[in-house]
């Protein structure tokens, strides 16, 4: 708790600072002006290749250095890393070509654009080496007028405008004349590399703060590994029972057809499996009920219920989370099981149970209980959750963990909505930089 801390100091000293420079730099005047893609770039598409080998480990970016890579053995040629685009996010292992004849290159003052596929649209920068035919390059014409990470942030703000515009009936591509004669506004080099910078820290402080935001988490299994172990090997020897000695009521939930959009305020809505997939409680992840049909009141959400995934791929059936607070008006979907437990129950804590039932190795254990002839969606019946074996330390040790836990919560409450914060300061002032063609000095 310690290192939390001091990190999370460190992280508001450094969000302070960073405000004082923000608001003491201020706009010149000069207008800025509008210029196409294909007046300072290069567009170049890039070719297949034959890969030589692949390395295990993570693709890294390169902030600088050249695309070629010395070989480890003098005898061996020099290698080329080959960039498609699954590499770009960090998925696989890299790939290496040993010739390159007429490849396409690219280094880290190079833009990457996903030209073909799903993700055409996509941009990247600080990468080097060569590209796949599913890639083009914008390389610029002189770089002494424009600071490329500047433009690849305009570009990627632009990003869900370039794919609206990809065509295709099975593989998207980008329109190479809609790319060249997209506007980019292009202030002065000093005023471009101002405005990275701050776009920069901003996104630099928003990262910090998801870290902090995770290192809570990971604090808290430490915690639960501290005091408990491993609960499915029980080292400890703990008290073991089905789940349904401690349980009060288990039900199912109800998804009739509704409206695909938020719910609005006082009217009824039902929870999407988003607002549990991720083991913590989103209300605002649910849809709309229409008026016209009457809310079954029973499978309302309360605060203290435990929501647990009963149908979903693999990896998310069986997934928990527990109500700290919630809007009225919510129901729970048939996709769902409400477990709630006595608030006076002598065996079981329900925030104990959620932190237990997303523990890993408990998570493997439930999810052999899903049954279902398709893998993409299995499920996991009433009476085989209820079977399921876990332990039962003594009541007063469950206790003592879940009030650090809520303790830990409150914490990460302050720390979501200062992220929250941050992300709307970030979208302020992509707009004010990027989104507007009027003189930013007057904004």
């Amino acid at each position: 708790m310690r290192v939390l801390n001091s990190f999370l100091n460190s992280l508001d000293n450094w969000s302070k600072r960073f405000s004082k420079e923000l608001m003491s730099w201020r706009h010149s005047c000069m207008k800025t002006q509008w210029i196409k893609v294909k007046d300072i770039f290069d567009i170049q598409k890039g070719k297949k290749m034959t890969v030589a080998y692949e390395q295990e480990g993570i693709l890294h970016r390169q902030e600088k250095g050249s695309s070629l890579l010395a070989s480890s053995d003098e005898y061996q040629p020099k290698v080329y890393r080959y960039l498609q685009c699954r590499d770009l996010k960090n998925r696989i292992k890299p790939k290496y070509i040993s010739v390159i004849g007429d490849a396409v290159t690219v280094d880290h003052k190079d833009i990457i654009l996903v030209w073909d596929g799903v993700n055409a649209g996509d941009i990247y920068t600080g990468l080097s080496g060569v590209i796949g035919s599913t890639l083009a390059v914008l390389k610029p014409k002189n770089d002494t007028l424009i600071c490329t990470d500047y433009i690849a942030r305009y570009l990627q703000s632009q990003s869900p405008l370039i794919k609206s515009r990809c065509k295709g009936a099975t593989v998207r591509h980008i329109q190479r004349e809609f790319i060249e004669n997209l506007l980019i506004p292009l202030p002065d080099i000093e005023r471009q590399r101002k405005i990275s910078k701050i776009l920069g820290q901003l996104e630099l402080l928003i990262q910090k703060q998801k870290q902090a935001i995770a290192m809570v988490d990971e604090w808290i299994q430490s915690i639960f590994y501290g005091l408990f172990d491993d609960p499915v090997q029980n080292t400890k020897n703990w008290e073991m029972n089905e789940l349904g000695s401690g349980v009060s009521s288990i039900v199912g939930g109800w998804s009739p057809v509704c409206i695909d959009q938020p719910t609005p305020k006082n009217g009824w809505g039902v929870l999407k499996l988003s607002a549990i997939s991720q083991g913590f409680y989103k209300e605002e992840e649910n849809k709309t009920l229409p008026s016209q049909i009457d809310a079954r009141e029973t499978l309302t959400v309360q605060v203290g219920d435990l929501l647990i995934c009963r149908k979903n791929v693999k990896e998310l059936v069986g997934k928990c989370a527990y109500v700290f607070e919630t809007r009225d008006h919510l129901l729970i979907p048939d996709t769902m099981f409400r477990l709630r437990i006595h608030p006076r129950s002598e065996k079981l804590d329900p925030i104990f149970l959620w932190k237990l039932l997303n523990e890993k190795n408990m998570r493997i254990k439930i999810q052999q209980l899903a049954s279902g002839s398709a893998s993409s969606m299995l499920n996991i019946s009433k009476s085989k959750l209820l079977q399921l074996s876990i332990i039962l330390p003594p009541l007063s040790l469950q206790k003592t963990f879940a009030s650090i836990v809520c303790k830990s919560e409150l914490k990460k409450k302050k720390m979501k909505e200062y992220l929250y914060l941050l992300e709307k300061v970030l979208l302020y002032w992509q707009q004010k930089f990027h989104l507007q063609r009027e003189d930013l000095s007057k904004q």
